[in-house]
């Protein structure tokens, strides 16, 4: 399957896991005065047992990165680290370009397996540089959903 096509496949599973993601942050928020700031769907996601996400990024949008990530790790929760020779990576980012899809980026998590974001160069480069920048803070935190 090329990547557009399991774009297009994993935006429609995706529309329906957020469904359900959000309706578990609505319920907590409800059952819990002291919500935690993450909850983890199927106790799978990106963050390894070091309490690190190590990644590799072959984008467009890599400039944007490091904005995201110091954001995230400024909270206290896991780290984002770039992946080295001795290190599992636990997360790849990179690019599409596809007109067929209204999607600016995209987290894959991928059970056994590396996750991944996508982002849509088509889309993204319709946007101002500050709205790019958003978008990759979006998908970072995708993660830790």
């Amino acid at each position: 399957m090329n990547a557009c096509n399991e774009l297009s496949f994993i935006k429609k599973v995706t529309s329906v896991l957020l469904g359900i993601i959000l309706g578990l942050l609505v319920l907590d928020g409800f059952l819990s005065s002291a919500a935690p700031t993450t909850v983890h769907l199927l106790s799978r996601n990106a963050v390894d047992g070091g309490n690190k996400i190590h990644y590799s990024a072959a984008t467009e949008y890599e400039d944007y990165l490091p904005s995201g990530i110091s954001g995230w790790n400024n909270l206290g929760g896991p780290k984002f680290a770039k992946d080295t020779a001795s290190t599992v990576q636990d997360l790849k980012i990179s690019d599409v370009y596809s007109k067929g899809e209204a999607t600016y980026g995209l987290y894959v998590p991928i059970i056994g397996g590396q996750d991944k974001i996508y982002f849509n160069i088509y889309m993204m480069d319709k946007l101002p540089s500050t709205n790019q920048k958003s978008v990759v803070a979006h998908e970072l935190v995708m993660l830790l959903v």
